[in-house]
Order: structure tokens, then C-alpha cells, then sequence
């Protein structure tokens, strides 16, 4: 009945639409909209009469690369994208609430599932890319930046077709640290609302001949995913196992042996508690909340006898888990 309530639920729980003020890219200045979020698309329209009837003011394009955190300024949330960052004010604490909830689900939908423009963009696989503030020698420049194979590439616009440089970080040290020193500013980076009482979240990346280069985020979700890909990329991330992972290793090296001990392990047991903590070691509070979700998911199939008749319906279920 839970599994049917959610499948029900899904499409509810990735549109919304409502009044945000958002901030201009050019004047500066705070213009209210009716925006509806359908389709991994945030159009927003004068007035909610101009839904369906006249072209929308602008279009949000959201996928799987899009970031959303809270700002500083009340009520106030970020969208950033390939192409710029949006700021968008709403009316109240409780309706901010609800569009962070309903994003949340559009961007772990589009982690799911690849985008078609990002692999016919390059054959190579892109680990993770966004907008940061790359410190070097003291001088802060925002850059786009794009993770793939071992190489990060920087480039001034979401659009250049050839990088200003790229950085191999085979074999680089990553860690975040309090704070870098740096002169002068990036008036992109500044321009945005109440930036000065913002936090900056510092990467320091130390190449192999010690040489150190600094990267600043705004959002801690950019900052842990950043930190966890180019560990991973570096060849240096060192992460704690949880049980789970721990429990996978054994039965990897049994080979998935059946009369293994480590299949009576409580982990692959149903059990009425709810999990009270991550299963795996993932980068961000997103993707630990949705592997719970799938643990459940699998955990149930697997551990309740399911009629003959039911067998195709639950298994369609579990494919559309995984």
C-alpha cells in the first residue's frame, strides 16, 4: 500500500507553481512571477492567466547538474545552472519549504537518470561541473568547471568550446580548509544578493610537486560533491566504510558464496525499525536519503512472499527502483 501511495504521489511531488520574486541578471532589481515547475522546467509568467495563453517571461532549465541552496537574504533561494544562478525570493518560511522539497525531488529524479544533451556533448563521462571561484596566486575568477577523466577543465562561459586550462588531479591531495587569502575580487561572484554575509566553502587541491590551488562554493551540497569527486578522480579519497559496505566487501570476497554466513547479516534481514543511518558512503544528504529509499524498497521485495499473480507487477516495481 506504501509503495502504491508514493507511485501515486510521484507526479505531485515534481510540479508546483506559485508567486517568487526573482532577482534581474542585469538591473538588479526584484520582479514578481507566477512560476510553474513541470517537466524539469521552471517557466515563470507575468500573471497565472498567461499560463497556456502567452509566452512565458523566461525558462529555468533544471537537470541532474543544477544545484539549489538557501541564501542569506530571507526567504531566499538559489537555482544554479548551466547558465547562470537564479535568486528567488517566496512569500513565506513555509512556502520556501515547500519549493526546496519539490526541487529536491525534480534534481534526485535527473541524478537518476542521465541527460541525452550531456553524453552527446562528449563521449567522456562527466563526473561532476559547475560554477566556482578558482583562487590562484591570490586572484579569485569565477569559472566553469568540468571533472572528467581525471582532468578538470576551467572555461569562462557554460558555452566556450575551449578551455582557459585544465588541471590533471591524478595523484592530488583534496581537502576542505577554513578560509585562503586572496586579493582583489570577481564582480560575477560579488553581484550576487548579500554576498559579503554569505559563507565560502574552501577546496584546496595540492598538485604533486606541492603546489596548492584553492576553489570557493557558496553551497555546501557543491562543496561535498565537489570534495567526494575529485578525491575520487584524484585516486585519493579516503572515505570511513559503513556497515553495509563493509558487509558488501565480505560477500564480494566469498564470491556471493550462498552458504556465505554473511547473508544472515541483520542488514539483508527485513526488520520493522526504520534505518537510522546511511547505508553507504555517498557525498550528499541527497543521494543518502534516496539510497534508504531504494534500500526499502529492495529490503521489502525481497523479504515479502508475493503471490504468482503479483510477481510481474513487483517486479516492474523494482526495475523502476534501480
Amino acid at each position: 500500500a506504501e509503495l502504491l501511495r508514493t507511485r501515486s504521489l510521484r507526479r505531485e511531488e515534481l510540479e508546483k507553481s506559485g508567486y517568487l520574486t526573482k532577482l534581474g541578471s542585469k538591473m538588479k532589481n526584484w520582479k514578481r512571477y507566477w512560476f510553474v515547475l513541470s517537466a524539469e522546467k521552471l517557466t515563470y509568467y507575468r500573471v497565472p492567466s498567461d499560463v497556456g495563453r502567452k509566452k512565458p517571461r523566461g525558462v529555468i532549465e533544471l537537470d541532474c547538474f543544477s544545484r539549489f541552496a538557501r541564501s542569506a537574504q530571507t526567504h531566499t533561494f538559489e537555482i544554479a545552472t548551466d547558465r547562470r544562478t537564479y535568486y528567488l525570493t517566496a512569500e513565506s518560511e513555509t512556502t520556501l519549504e515547500e519549493w526546496m522539497k519539490v526541487l529536491q525531488n525534480v534534481l534526485q529524479k535527473s541524478v537518476r537518470r542521465p541527460t541525452v544533451a550531456s553524453s552527446e556533448k562528449s563521449s567522456a563521462k562527466v563526473a561532476m561541473k559547475g560554477w566556482v571561484v578558482k583562487v590562484d596566486r591570490g586572484r579569485p575568477r569565477k569559472r566553469w568547471c568540468v571533472l572528467t577523466n581525471n582532468v578538470l577543465s576551467y572555461y569562462k562561459k557554460t558555452t566556450d568550446k575551449v578551455a582557459m586550462g585544465r588541471i590533471d588531479v591524478t595523484g592530488c591531495f583534496v581537502q576542505e580548509i577554513d578560509q585562503c587569502e586572496y586579493s582583489g575580487s570577481d564582480s560575477d561572484w560579488e553581484s550576487s544578493p548579500s554576498s559579503s554575509r554569505r559563507r565560502e566553502y574552501t577546496i584546496e587541491v595540492i598538485s604533486q610537486n606541492s603546489n596548492s590551488l584553492y576553489f570557493l562554493v557558496h553551497s555546501k551540497q557543491d562543496k561535498d560533491a565537489w570534495l567526494y569527486h575529485l578525491g575520487l578522480e584524484s585516486g585519493n579519497l579516503i572515505t570511513a566504510k559503513t556497515d553495509t559496505e563493509k558487509l558488501i566487501d565480505n560477500l564480494m570476497a566469498a564470491e556471493g558464496n550462498p552458504e556465505s554466513i554473511f547473508w544472515r547479516h541483520p542488514v539483508l534481514s527485513y526488520r520493522s525499525e526504520a534505518i537510522a543511518e546511511p547505508l553507504t558512503s555517498l557525498p550528499s544528504d541527497a543521494f543518502k536519503k534516496e539510497a534508504v529509499t531504494m534500500f526499502k524498497s529492495i529490503q521489502l521485495f525481497a523479504a515479502v512472499p508475493i503471490d504468482s499473480a503479483g510477481v510481474d507487477y513487483h517486479v516492474k516495481l523494482a526495475q523502476a527502483a534501480v
